[in-house]
């Protein structure tokens, strides 16, 4: 096979792997076959035809899938679908790779002397960040009008490179319990003979003896996502088990015996390092007799594994997952990571049908948990109808395997749904301690640090997170909002603008710019972005509920149900709205609405806003002296505090000592963001200081801020709003905006029709 050099990446056809700066750039088997034909036939198209036959062997496939494939392609490279840098869209016939590539040839390659790479072209888009006002400083404004350089991290290192574990460290409890049972890890085989290798990626030897052993209920097994990132490594067992949380190690061989395929199993235990156990199985060397010899092979093995463990169990009688269960596993898992909510349905309606034709399957039912969780967050779904399936799933995972990796995440998104966040968090400890590169429970980890505000540890996890995939729209979008939630607001912009340039409009990035340029009193472009956004995803919740509060605090909140269609924030719309009817009627839409406690609250039934504050959880740990409070959660910590102050519970002058503490060194000269001014107006508030009250207010029209809504429903102010001074403000804001909308939308027309906020 021939090898590639383009820019500087090198592609080593021998092994089917990418280098980026001579880094490993982990990638799907398929993603490697699509660049092998793309680069093997460089400058000329290739049709969808010749990829179906040569990538996926003619089999009939979505043509999601050849999309899905292209675009991972792309992000490979730093290219998108919007610049075609390097790979080229020709409608209705193929794929052109059209940048410069040197052939090399096979023994030409040596690792002591690889060839010179340039730097990548400057001729990828540049998408411009919103111009910054005064607020965040010359400097900041200075550097919007840079081109942003980010060095992105290193892909994957195996052995003693191997990253750290992406998680906190577990409790010593969870890893003595996790080493104490049987966890294994399973490698890809391997062959010695390079005519075999094309055999041996066929014959799914390893996966499908991890999708045997993950059936037992005794046994613990670490995903194929994490024990097949140390393919052909150099790594000793007992660094590959280190890195993977594993007990054993499971790998295998396989060479040809005339007509015949000799596979070697062998099983290392990680505390001595030594062999405690070898199989061996012959099959035919017929890739069209494979199905049936390899999974009799299999469920033989698995025996004879399980007893040298001393596990006695029965596995399933209904066999192997077949090839064509997994084609379509692997489809709907490529759809997930979109998060587009078109995708996230079509990936369940795959997942259904997997889950009927394979029910002991347990990827696909701990899959559809996370998929009707993104169904939630993405597509619209109510949380009653994502909680109902969600048990639903987890039930039959739990009763086919209680402890895998995947298993425990799906526990861990059906305690988030129950409002279990201790809990939550437990489980996906419980995961990472068995299978430490677990993404899906790095990503959800990460995201329950975020919520329960302990910022700092969320924006470390999703940083490490990255290095697992620099290019994916959602981590990079995490990493900016936590950068922008501990304040870091140059690195947020930086983030945001990178995720746009390697990923072409997405509606993460877009929408975290409209949120960096609404806190900044960039209101127009903060119109401008999250229209974009929506017109890219109408159904994505989080571009909703952002632009339900731009338009609450301009003044402009009955304009909502222009934009919103979530039963839950259209909750929230109504309220902000103070229609009390349309908020009840919207609430019977989705009885589990997040808003439900809140909504009731602001309408004088205080009782149920302790359960609003246990659902969402985001309050949790601010009872603590020692959290950090992030801006995003500083007006939450007020409104908590005030509920507290009412209620007669002693926890909200720990709450009040909190944010004091935020703007302690913070003066009002110095404040940045609308959320600060809304959160110090409250402070103020609450402490019945209504000359430092007004003054604040004062400050922040004056800079341009607006935050009606808040002053005028949030019952933190209900006292202030008795003052005669203060009334003035408000309508004086109200004038403001009411001044500035047609402004703000002339505004808007321009930077579209001028292109200044996006190329």
């Amino acid at each position: 096979m021939k090898s590639f050099v383009f820019e500087n990446y090198r592609f080593d056809g021998k092994r089917h792997e990418l280098f980026r700066d001579d880094e490993l750039v982990p990638l799907e088997p398929q993603i490697c076959q699509v660049l092998y034909m793309l680069l093997l036939n460089a400058g000329e198209i290739v049709a969808r035809e010749t990829l179906l036959k040569e990538v996926w062997q003619g089999k009939s496939v979505s043509p999601s899938v050849i999309d899905n494939r292209i675009r991972a392609a792309r992000r490979a490279i730093r290219d998108d679908g919007r610049s075609q840098r390097l790979i080229k869209t020709f409608m209705n016939e193929g794929y052109k790779f059209i940048g410069d590539v040197t052939v090399l040839d096979e023994d030409r390659l040596d690792q002591n002397d690889e060839p010179k790479t340039s730097e990548p072209s400057d001729s990828r888009a540049k998408p411009r960040l919103p111009l910054k006002r005064s607020l965040i400083g010359a400097g900041i404004l200075a550097a919007a009008s840079l081109v942003f350089v980010v060095v992105l991290p290193n892909g994957f290192r195996t052995g003693s490179d191997a990253p750290d574990q992406v998680a906190a460290q577990p409790t010593q409890q969870i890893l003595d319990e996790v080493r104490s049972s049987s966890t294994v890890a399973v490698l890809p085989f391997t062959t010695n003979s390079q005519d075999l290798r094309t055999v041996v990626e066929d014959l799914h030897f390893a996966q499908s003896l991890i999708d045997t052993l993950s059936t037992v209920p005794d046994l613990k097994v670490v995903s194929s996502l994490s024990s097949f990132r140390f393919k052909d490594t150099s790594a000793s067992p007992g660094e590959i088990t280190d890195a993977l949380g594993a007990g054993y190690l499971i790998s295998g061989n396989i060479v040809a015996e005339a007509a015949q395929l000799k596979v070697t199993i062998r099983m290392t235990e990680a505390r001595t390092n030594l062999v405690k156990w070898t199989h061996t199985v012959r099959l035919p060397n017929n890739p069209s007799q494979f199905e049936e010899p390899r999974n009799k092979s299999v469920r033989t093995a698995s025996l004879s594994l399980l007893n040298a463990l001393g596990i006695t169990s029965n596995l399933p009688s209904e066999g192997l997952i077949s090839p064509d269960a997994h084609e379509e596993f692997e489809q709907a898992t490529a759809l997930l990571r979109s998060r587009e909510g078109d995708q996230v349905i079509e990936a369940i309606a795959i997942l259904e049908g997997v889950v009927a034709q394979e029910p002991n399957f347990v990827p696909a039912h701990t899959g559809m948990v996370f998929a009707h969780h993104l169904a939630a967050e993405y597509a619209g779904f109510t949380t009653v109808r994502a909680a109902l399936a969600i048990d639903n799933y987890v039930e039959k995972a739990k009763s086919i395997s209680s402890e895998s990796p995947d298993v425990l995440v799906a526990l861990g998104i059906q305690a988030r749904y129950h409002d279990k966040l201790t809990l939550e968090l437990q489980y996906y400890d419980r995961a990472l301690a068995i299978d430490p590169n677990n993404q899906r429970a790095i990503l959800l980890r990460a995201e329950s640090l975020r919520r329960i505000g302990n910022v700092v540890a969320a924006e470390e996890a999703f940083e490490k997170a990255l290095t697992f995939d620099p290019l994916s729209p959602v981590l990079l979008s995490r990493v900016a909002r936590s950068k922008f939630e501990n304040r870091s607001l140059r690195e947020a912009f930086v983030h945001a603008r990178e995720n746009l340039r390697w990923n072409g409009q997405n509606v993460e990035a877009l929408t975290d710019l409209a949120v960096f340029s609404k806190e900044t009193g960039e209101y127009a472009q903060a119109y401008l972005l999250l229209n974009d956004a929506l017109s890219i995803a109408p159904g994505n919740s989080e571009a909703q509920f952002q632009m339900l509060l731009l338009l609450h605090s301009i003044g402009q909140i009955e304009r909502f149900e222009e934009f919103v269609t979530s039963p839950s924030y259209l909750v929230l719309g109504h309220t902000f709205a103070g229609d009390e009817g349309k908020a009840k009627a919207s609430l019977t839409q989705d009885p589990l609405a997040q808003f439900a406690g809140f909504s009731a609250y602001i309408f004088g039934q205080s009782t149920p806003l302790y359960e609003y504050l246990n659902v969402t959880g985001l309050f949790s740990e601010l009872k603590s002296p020692d959290t950090q409070i992030s801006t995003t959660f500083l007006f939450d910590a007020i409104f908590l505090a005030d509920v507290n102050l009412k209620n007669a519970d002693p926890e909200a002058e720990t709450i009040l000592m909190n944010v004091r503490d935020y703007f302690r060194n913070l003066p009002l000269s110095s404040l940045e963001l609308e959320e600060e001014y809304r959160a110090l107006a409250g402070l103020r508030a609450l402490e019945g200081d209504d000359q430092a009250l007004l003054a604040t207010i004062r400050a922040g029209i004056d800079d341009g801020f607006m935050f009606i809504g808040a002053l005028e429903r949030s019952p933190v102010f209900e006292a202030a709003r008795e003052n005669v001074e203060f009334q003035s403000l408000i309508d004086e804001m109200y004038v403001q905006a009411s001044e500035n909308w047609a402004a703000i939308t002339a505004q808007a027309d321009k930077l579209q029709s001028d292109d200044t906020v996006l190329d």
